[in-house]
């Protein structure tokens, strides 16, 4: 499976590897099949095809919480002036460095985490959000690709899935442990936001951006753009678009 992301800031392909972005809040972990990861280039990296076995650890059930309601939590959301703030510089035509500054703050602060009716933990706005604007960076545990079998063995021991996003042949982003809200980003054949990769201070950041204008209380998805495989990966967004399948 394939997702290249173009840049905006700096021309670069990337590949997006939610490996268990499918199945976040059932207790299923994933057996790699016989695919070499090899060879990776910095304009596309291989991403195995993985299935299910169950397992007895359901590590996110908390977000599942039936009390966790957006709801719930925009009726209690408030903007501060520290958010305002942030968010005017995401909007503005800064520097990376300084938006990628604020978007970390703007980011825990805007977005939540819930249920979501594609599947699984899904993450949510409770603010509007501007077409092309900043939203979140992927965020996680710089790994070289040589280590990524190797973390995929041990999370598979505990009954965990991968969260993998390969960055170039150099750099691999791991966010199964480490990582941030993000990760948790649905595919949708239709989305509201797609993922770029941008240069700052030498260093390649993986950041989401508003595809269009969304509306506080919407959930953020992107369409992953796996290439075909014969193993399918059925695809539950449920829009007039829907592909069936995410591959």
């Amino acid at each position: 499976l394939y997702l290249n992301a173009s840049s905006i800031e700096k021309q670069s392909d990337t590949t997006l590897l939610p490996l268990s972005s499918s199945n976040k809040n059932d207790s299923t972990y994933f057996i790699k099949k016989k695919n070499s990861t090899k060879n990776l280039s910095s304009s596309n990296s291989r991403l195995n095809i993985y299935q299910r076995k169950n397992s007895q650890r359901q590590r996110f059930n908390w977000l599942l919480n039936p009390n966790r309601k957006i709801e719930y939590a925009l009726k209690s959301f408030e903007i501060d002036d520290a958010l305002a703030h942030a968010r005017r510089i995401l909007l503005q035509e800064s520097s990376v460095r300084l938006r990628l500054h604020h978007l970390h703050y703007f980011s825990e602060r805007a977005l939540i985490v819930g249920s979501s009716s594609i599947h699984g933990c899904g993450l949510f706005t409770l603010i509007d959000l501007v077409e092309g604007q900043m939203i979140v960076e992927y965020t996680g545990e710089a790994v070289r690709p040589c280590l990524t079998d190797k973390r995929e063995r041990e999370n598979e021991k505990k009954g965990f899935g991968c969260y993998m996003f390969t960055v170039d042949s150099m750099s691999v982003i791991d966010a199964t442990h480490q990582g941030n809200k993000a990760r948790f980003i649905n595919h949708n054949c239709q989305p509201n936001c797609f993922a770029k990769t941008i240069l700052s201070g030498g260093i390649k950041h993986i950041v989401i951006y508003a595809l269009t204008n969304i509306s506080h209380g919407s959930e953020l998805t992107y369409d992953y753009s796996f290439a075909e495989e014969d193993i399918k990966i059925p695809c539950h967004c449920g829009t007039s678009r829907c592909r069936m399948y995410l591959n």
